[in-house]
């Protein structure tokens, strides 16, 4: 790719000819060109060229013009505003989604400059799960089934290209070890163990207090 224009500036007929400075992180390379005026002046015209990346969009460049004649700087802020297509990532899936598991949702995230005009999801199978309900970005599972266990895809389009992302969701028939489902059930069964232990302590305390009493 080859470097395209991101910044122009002059220092008009100066007598001696004025210094032209940019400030910037982006990488890039300044040209000056100067230019004998017909009044024996001369005036500098400066440009500043980088390769676009979509890392330098936003990014501070500064235009500094220095003259012995001036107790001070020019001095002209801008920001680089770099175009480029969609760079695209799928997040949400956990690695923990099972069978009846609830409300769980794929996110398509899309870094471009325009943004995304449009976003499409499609499965290797060719067929949309029926229990997934998309919404531009956004892939929501109301209740996961197997038909969930597939490779989804989703591709974000610009004026400048396209970019895709995607991502398989294993579906398991029970909750994996670990999961907040899984700590539910157990919690719920240490409950219920704690529980008939207690029963079963009160019932020989109270057997044990009648033998004596008797």
């Amino acid at each position: 790719m080859l470097p395209v224009l991101a910044g122009k500036d002059e220092s008009a007929k100066g007598q001696p000819a004025g210094q032209v400075f940019w400030d910037t992180t982006a990488a890039g390379d300044q040209c000056n060109t100067t230019k004998l005026e017909n009044d024996k002046t001369v005036s500098v015209v400066s440009e500043f060229r980088l390769i676009p990346k979509a890392a330098d969009n936003g990014k501070d460049i500064t235009c500094i013009i220095k003259h012995r004649a001036q107790k001070t700087d020019d001095i002209y802020k801008m920001k680089l505003a770099v175009q480029y297509p969609p760079t695209v990532s799928i997040s949400g899936y956990d690695g923990q989604w099972y069978v009846g598991r609830s409300n769980v949702q794929l996110t398509c995230v899309a870094n471009a400059n325009p943004p995304p005009t449009s976003f499409e999801w499609t499965v290797a199978s060719g067929q949309m799960p029926k229990t997934a309900q998309i919404i531009g970005n956004k892939l929501s599972v109301p209740k996961v089934d197997e038909s969930i266990n597939t490779t989804f895809a989703c591709e974000a389009k610009n004026q400048l290209g396209s970019g895709q992302d995607r991502v398989t969701t294993l579906v398991t028939a029970e909750p994996p070890l670990g999961s907040s489902a899984t700590s539910s059930i157990i919690g719920a069964i240490n409950i219920l163990v704690l529980a008939a232990v207690n029963a079963i302590g009160l019932l020989l305390f109270l057997r044990r207090r009648n033998r004596l009493s008797l």
